[in-house]
């Protein structure tokens, strides 16, 4: 049910703007129950207070909404039917409009790409927010922890404190460097081997289908999924991949560094 339900919730107002263009669109057998899901459906999307700013609607605002959910059942009251509904409401949805569904789709890969190393970034709040929520040992909940008892407990303190300041600068340099690196490797990745697929042997071009393509297709990969059934807007999502994505610029770093070191050899090599 979950996975149903977040489909539907995280797409909401794309669904509701397919019900808007597409009044034979139907979200229940009975007349009165379709009216009244829709009718539900465009008041919950109504009163989002707080909407996430890259999916324009706060999903959870869905997701845990009781009341709507309770609708839902009274519609469907087997689990199954729920289920279909859900489903079956998001794929109506994109038959009718595909546009908003893959432009959204786009918007969510570029932006997991964006915060693939932002987690523990130059953002220091957000640094010393993450500091406390993973800190869950026991000294930490005892309040001994020097996470909890130190200089980065408190984002305020990160800031104006020369401690803070410099956690912040080292932070910068350091994912700046691998974002730099992540997009340079991602780019060289997707448009090199265009150029230089024939010039490879055997041996080369399995090396890069390995640790190049593999890593890249299963990063992209996860993306997707986000960007069908979530948002990056929640940035622990962005997180799920993080040493996969150290490994592929790392491993990426090294095979484009050698490829650029042969590409050198060669022209200098005489005639």
């Amino acid at each position: 049910m979950f996975g149903a339900r977040s489909i539907f919730c995280n797409r909401l107002p794309l669904i509701n703007a397919a019900l808007a263009k597409s009044p034979d669109m139907r979200l229940a057998a009975s007349a009165q129950h379709h009216a009244d899901l829709r009718q539900t459906m465009r008041a919950l999307q109504d009163s989002d207070a707080a909407p996430w700013k890259a999916q324009g609607f706060d999903g959870d605002h869905c997701m845990y909404n009781a009341a709507f959910h309770a609708r839902v059942a009274q519609a469907f009251p087997d689990r199954d039917g729920q289920r279909r509904f859900y489903i079956e409401a998001y794929l109506q949805a994109l038959a009718r409009d595909p546009a908003p569904f893959l432009a959204m789709l786009l918007r969510q890969v570029v932006l997991g790409v964006e915060k693939t190393f932002d987690m523990f970034a130059i953002h220091t709040p957000h640094f010393a927010e993450a500091a406390k929520l993973e800190a869950r040992a026991p000294g930490f909940l005892a309040g001994t922890s020097p996470i909890a008892t130190g200089p980065l407990n408190d984002p305020q303190r990160v800031r104006t404190t020369l401690l803070g300041q410099a956690v912040n600068a080292a932070l910068a340099v350091l994912f700046w460097t691998h974002a730099i690196a992540y997009f340079a490797v991602t780019l060289a990745t997707l448009a090199l081997p265009a150029v230089r697929w024939r010039a490879w042997d055997a041996g080369r071009r399995r090396a890069f289908l390995l640790y190049l393509a593999l890593p890249l297709l299963v990063i992209l990969a996860h993306h997707a999924v986000i960007g069908v059934s979530h948002s990056f807007d929640i940035r622990r999502y962005a997180f799920n991949l993080y040493f996969v994505n150290l490994a592929f610029v790392g491993l990426g770093g090294v095979f484009w560094l050698d490829e650029l070191h042969r590409l050198r050899t060669a022209r200098a090599a005489p005639a």
